[in-house]
């Protein structure tokens, strides 16, 4: 459980976390995501790891689409101890993509709010190259994540507890989903009935006090 509200995730947490979450995600994504996890030497922590397969509009009078796969990567930064949300774009012949396609995408929608996530990858996401992997993906930096997570923390005034699971799913839900990745629905119904039984736990030990 994470008590302190500072935003951060220790590492064992995280760990422990991320495997939760991986098995919740295979179980409830649709066939079109593809979800696994990998490890590398001398590494402290794994890597929840996703592709999509998608496609993108290039000519709206004839329409010409584009596929090419997305590739998102959940990492944890030591220095900052919070979550790493890295993305890869690239063709099905393997050439990298810029992360326009997504801009593209949003910019496209007829959501209002949907194009407004647009901002949002202008504005926190980066070219880094991955530190084992060696190739690029954009990444949103993780100096941008405590702040970010203590406000969304700060929201959960009902439960004086967060879970780590919970943690990466509401961290996901504020990062990864402008970026496309959307969360299955029912990881939602798990993450509400885990918090009600919590609720129910804490009224029953103030009762009996």
């Amino acid at each position: 459980m994470i008590q302190e509200r500072n935003g951060q995730i220790s590492l064992p947490i995280f760990q422990m976390a991320i495997k939760n979450l991986y098995s919740m995600l295979v179980c409830f994504s649709e066939s079109t995501t593809q979800w696994s996890m990998e490890n590398y030497p001398g590494y402290e922590y794994s890597e929840l790891v996703c592709h999509q397969f998608d496609s993108l509009h290039e000519d709206t009078k004839y329409q010409s689409q584009t596929a090419f796969k997305l590739e998102y990567r959940v990492s944890y930064s030591m220095a900052y101890e919070v979550p790493v949300l890295m993305v890869r774009l690239q063709s099905f012949s393997g050439c990298a993509l810029s992360i326009d396609c997504l801009k593209e995408r949003f910019v496209g929608s007829d959501s209002e709010s949907t194009r407004d996530n647009c901002i949002v990858l202008l504005a926190g996401f980066s070219q880094v190259e991955h530190p084992y992997l060696g190739i690029p993906y954009y990444q949103f930096h993780p100096c941008r994540t405590a702040g970010l997570m203590q406000q969304a923390l700060s929201v959960e005034h009902d439960i004086s507890e967060v879970s780590g699971t919970k943690y990466l799913v509401l961290w996901l839900s504020l990062i990864a989903t402008p970026a496309g990745l959307v969360l299955p629905r029912e990881l939602a119904f798990q993450m509400l009935d885990s918090d009600r039984n919590t609720l129910v736990h804490s009224i029953s030990d103030d009762h009996s006090k």
